[in-house]
């Protein structure tokens, strides 16, 4: 793919080279918008992030009754639409208020984990290491932790293309995604995309994208940009005329906003916007979650993300190559981390990273927001690839069976074998497709036991 793509700068691409997931102007660009300036090479832009924002917290509290409580039963509704809170949270959030000075500012019922997150705000000459140590120490307070803040993880951006192609997307690995496609395009697999808006009126997402929740309040074009890109990478619709062509044009989208436009330093999501996306998520029985950003390691997340995983979820996201100190959501155990740094130092306990395969390049083109297509470079691309081709895997496997395969993409220790409940050729094709061989004793033995002289047949997917 990088290839074809080198061969395409001659003619049809000019870089936008951009901090953060930003493209020059909204809607559509010619020429003379795309700026030729130069930016890093690397996965993320070199800005720095966003630190902690010293001045607001997120306390969690525990849903169920604790001590005693003021007289009756009712329950109360506070700020905008984030549920009812039971008299006795109402009662400590108070309490907090009081003895710590500070000002509460939102809040939501979590209710997949049975809990309540009060964000609040501290006065200029608080003391945040102190106050977080103080209200860590409270037996009633689940986790007290700073704001955090979370980036995309695009590094630049290519010119908008008015007539590109599927095989501009894959080059001669559009066979392995032809092939696979004669089995499934992720049929009926729902897949969460936590990012940015998207444009669901692009062509080619038209029809695609079965919910559209907005947490973070932008969603003008500037503000898609990222999350339409991620979007058309993975279900980008088949056969349509319009444009290039998702790894996964059969499954459902569901787009959960996190993220937002921020001036010229492109995508920045909170750790609460985050969170009520990926509560939401394990809300609505997600398959498969996709997040293209990272930032610093976030306990409030990862009590989240615990939950979702141990429902079964398949949870992907962004390697922050060279960053350790924000390779966050990527660096927790469970997830599969997309990005290019090396297996020896990734963490133990987690899958390793992944390396060079065609569905998880890191520069593709895709949807662009506001209409028509662009080049879109970085470990974002990458991690929304690998979550296109979860999705084909998914849509005939259990969860359990998913997680091998994508585990045997990463090591290509091609140890599966075909089981007589499977489809060989189907098996076939995806050990082609990550870079294994079926061994030929293996499916002649399936063939033998299924007594069949052509494909098995059943059903996978539970």
């Amino acid at each position: 793919m990088k290839r074809v793509a080198r061969l395409l700068c001659l003619g049809l691409l000019i870089p936008l080279l951009l901090t953060g997931c930003q493209a020059a102007g909204t809607g559509n660009v010619s020429t003379s918008d795309v700026s030729t300036n130069d930016v890093s090479t690397g996965d993320v832009p070199t800005r720095k992030f966003p630190e902690a924002n010293s001045r607001q917290i997120l306390v969690v509290l525990p849903q169920q009754q604790f001590g005693p409580v003021l007289a009756g039963s009712r329950r109360y509704t506070h700020g905008q639409q984030y549920g009812q809170i039971p008299i006795h949270i109402r009662s400590k959030i108070d309490q907090l208020s009081r003895d710590h000075n500070l000002l509460e500012t939102d809040g939501w019922s979590i209710q997949s984990i049975s809990a309540y997150c009060a964000v609040f705000a501290l006065d200029d000459g608080q003391d945040l290491e102190q106050l977080l140590e103080v209200l860590g120490n409270d037996p009633l307070v689940i986790l007290a932790q700073p704001m955090h803040y979370f980036r995309s993880l695009v590094a630049k951006v290519g010119k908008q293309q008015e007539d590109p192609y599927a095989g501009i997307q894959y080059g001669d690995d559009i066979r392995h995604l032809q092939r696979l496609h004669r089995f499934t395009q992720g049929d009926s697999v729902k897949i969460a995309v936590v990012d940015s808006p998207i444009d669901a009126r692009h062509p080619d997402l038209a029809g695609q994208v079965k919910m559209n929740v907005n947490f973070a309040g932008g969603n003008g074009v500037s503000d898609q940009l990222h999350g339409t890109a991620v979007a058309g990478i993975i279900s980008a619709l088949a056969n349509n005329g319009e444009g290039g062509l998702g790894l996964a044009p059969a499954a459902e989208l569901h787009g959960y906003s996190a993220c937002s436009h921020e001036d010229s330093h492109g995508t920045l999501c909170s750790s609460f916007n985050l969170a009520r996306a990926v509560a939401a998520v394990i809300d609505d029985g997600i398959d498969i979650l996709n997040l293209s950003l990272a930032g610093p390691e976030d306990p409030l997340l990862g009590l989240l993300l615990k939950e979702a995983l141990q429902r079964q979820m398949i949870v992907i996201a962004s390697e922050n190559t060279g960053h350790p100190r924000e390779n966050f959501p990527a660096s927790f155990p469970g997830v599969i981390a997309v990005g290019r740094i090396p297996a020896a130092i990734a963490t133990s306990g987690r899958f390793e990273a992944w390396h060079g395969s065609w569905y998880q390049q890191d520069e593709r083109l895709s949807t662009r927001a506001g209409g028509g297509y662009q080049f879109f470079y970085g470990n974002s691309v990458a991690s929304a690839g690998v979550a296109g081709l979860a999705a084909l895997i998914r849509s005939r496997y259990s969860p359990a069976i998913t997680r091998q395969w994508l585990q045997a993409a990463t090591s290509h220790d091609c140890k599966l074998r075909p089981r007589a409940e499977h489809d060989v050729d189907l098996f076939n094709a995806l050990s082609a497709a990550i870079g294994c061989s079926a061994p030929d004793a293996a499916r002649d033995r399936m063939l033998s036991r299924s007594g069949h002289a052509g494909p098995a047949s059943g059903a996978m997917r539970e």
